[in-house]
């Protein structure tokens, strides 16, 4: 059995009040992978990557926010 993933996530109603649960729901996974890889991490590393849509050609401002990319050097289980 396939699950479309990706049609599943956009199809989600969240709240506006809530909006960043699940940046902050990924977040949370990343200390744990963190964590859970123990002694053998030097330095832990968490990267919030945030995308906004493209802005005219030499105009500075801040444009709507697309999305994250979390990235960790934790486990990767």
């Amino acid at each position: 059995m396939k699950v479309d993933l990706v049609g599943k996530v956009k199809n989600t109603q969240l709240p506006r009040a809530k909006a960043l649960l699940p940046m902050f729901e990924a977040v949370v996974n990343s200390f744990q992978s963190i964590e859970d890889a123990g002694e053998t991490l030097r330095t832990p590393r968490i990267e919030i990557v945030v995308t906004r849509d493209p802005a005219l050609p030499g105009i500075e401002v801040d444009t709507d926010v697309n999305g994250f990319t979390i990235t960790d050097n934790g486990t990767h289980a």
